[in-house]
């Protein structure tokens, strides 16, 4: 009798667990955002920790068995199920003040617009989390929409600038956008709508801009110190590229809508190799690659070139961050008994030992048995002043011996992260004896990319995150247990960070 009351509990307990890829999570209607995991446990359906990356949510840990969101500044529950973090998509979407809907076994999230605000010019629109906008000028309106999403009644406009803006209004559009309108005082043309993605969105508008053929007639460019400074004087309303290319160190810019002063169309001594201004294309030459930042002041338009963070520094000096990645009960990938996070770990150890025999200060997210969250990863390195960050991970695949090979990320939006990934990857490739599958933007896997390398980016910091080979295939794990593969990978490391410090455009270096 006893042993068929415990069949009947373990088929209950079975029954009330939904496996692996059960659930398919939209934002909206069109919008799949499905997570590693989904489950349904009693009345609650968990999803694995990563949707909040898929969502741009950064988060921290708050306690036992908690963690806590920075977008709405309100704590949630974590569920450990397999040896995994899982929400409760309920908790998660109550904490970011945003509905869903269950049919089935599929859950719509819709976003919301959290706030609009206008000044000096620009406007800047808040969404509960990441997903998939467009907008465009219509009838001399900034029009909004954001996909997949509903009207908020109490989203907070703030124009601070009336000189441009008239008024700010919010509706809903269609059942699956809702809309956010400026109206302009200056008349503009109508342009196509353009589609990006992201938690939040920050525009230049487009207005004020009369003169067609803007004429260029008093710009200054001069070093301080590293930085080369291009201060075109009454610029704001110009229409530029940039196009920088590493291999060579040769920057363009380009204007559509303005041209140089003949007195302007000479060569310019700025500390750089070269500095050339043509009719309306600004070239410049450099033997240190250079990350480019602009910015408005006032009227003027402030385009600066400044190497990237720990390009320069003397590797007495250089701090980085080690992120072996997972730990403690989140084991990562794993086959059989053999886990991701030990792997990962003795990778670190190893890379650790390399660099600080080269006089590198090293940082380590985690010891042996550590956990930390995606954003707390990344925030050891913005709190150590950190000039670099990798994170060391190994692969897997639904099937075994499906997939081989090294692969580097790095943050897709980030110039420098490119730049050191490209030292990096280059020099573990030479010799390798598995294959290479090559260097490739965080955001090939996720539209918002992966959240340890976006919280790197919040804070100016140069970041790539290694998938060093798969568990689950033969020849790879072979090498992954190896203590000579991680000490080569680790020198090969160590290597491609020295190159990267010199800042030398690709085609000088070895």
């Amino acid at each position: 009798m006893k042993k068929y009351i415990l069949l009947i509990l373990a088929f209950l307990l079975l029954s009330s667990v939904a496996e692996a890829d059960d659930f398919k999570v939209f934002i909206g209607l069109t919008q799949p955002i499905t997570p590693a995991m989904s489950l349904e446990k009693g009345n609650k359906i968990l999803m694995s920790i990563d949707i909040l990356s898929k969502l741009d949510l950064d988060f921290r840990a708050s306690g036992l068995n908690m963690i806590f969101l920075e977008k709405s500044k309100k704590n949630i529950n974590i569920y450990n199920q397999y040896d995994m973090p899982f929400i409760d998509i309920a908790e998660l979407c109550g904490a970011l003040g945003v509905d869903y809907i269950r049919r089935n076994n599929n859950v719509t999230i819709y976003n919301k617009i959290i706030s609009a605000t206008c000044e000096n010019g620009f406007v800047n629109l808040e969404f509960a989390f990441a997903s998939t906008y467009e907008y465009s000028y219509w009838n001399n309106c900034l029009v909004v929409d954001l996909i997949g999403s509903v009207h908020n009644p109490n989203a907070l406009a703030l124009n601070r600038d009336p000189k441009n803006v008239a008024d700010i209004l919010f509706g809903q559009v269609t059942l699956d956008s809702a809309r956010s309108m400026f109206k302009l005082n200056t008349p503009v043309p109508n342009t196509k709508p353009i589609r990006q993605s992201g938690s939040s969105l920050y525009l230049k508008l487009n207005i004020g801009n009369k003169v067609k053929n803007f004429i260029v007639d008093n710009m200054n460019i001069y070093a301080n110190f590293r930085d080369n400074i291009i201060h075109i004087k009454g610029g704001a309303n110009l229409k530029y590229t940039i196009n920088e290319d590493m291999d060579t160190g040769k920057i363009t810019i380009s204007f559509s809508n303005g041209s140089f002063n003949g007195n302007l169309q000479k060569v310019h001594k700025t500390g750089l190799m070269s500095f050339t201004v043509t009719k309306n294309t600004i070239t410049t030459m450099s033997n240190e690659i250079k990350g480019i930042k602009t910015e408005y002041k006032l009227s003027d338009l402030i385009i600066t070139l400044s190497p990237p963070k720990g390009v320069g520094v003397n590797i007495k000096n250089l701090r980085v961050t080690i992120d072996p990645g997972h730990g403690d009960k989140d084991v990562g990938a794993k086959y059989k008994t053999l886990y991701e996070k030990d792997i990962n770990y003795r990778a670190a150890i190893a890379l650790k030992k390399e660099l600080e025999a080269r006089g590198v200060l090293v940082y380590m997210t985690r010891g042996e048995n550590g956990f930390l969250s995606l954003a707390q990863r990344g925030q050891v390195a913005i709190d150590t002043d950190s000039d670099i960050f990798i994170s060391l991970h190994t692969n897997s695949t639904a099937k075994e011996n499906k997939a081989s090979g090294l692969e580097t990320y790095y943050r897709g939006a980030m110039f420098s992260a490119e730049y050191l990934g490209r030292c990096l990857h280059g020099e573990m490739v030479k010799g390798l004896p598995i294959p290479n599958k090559g260097l490739k933007k965080d955001t090939v896997l996720y539209s918002s990319g992966l959240g340890v390398l976006r919280k790197c980016n919040s804070g100016g910091i140069p970041c790539v995150l290694i998938e060093l080979g798969f568990i689950n295939h033969s020849t790879d794990r072979a090498y992954l247990q190896s203590d000579e593969y991680l000490a080569n990978i680790a020198k090969a490391i160590a290597d491609g960070v020295e190159e990267y410090i010199t800042g030398k455009p690709l085609n000088q270096l070895k």
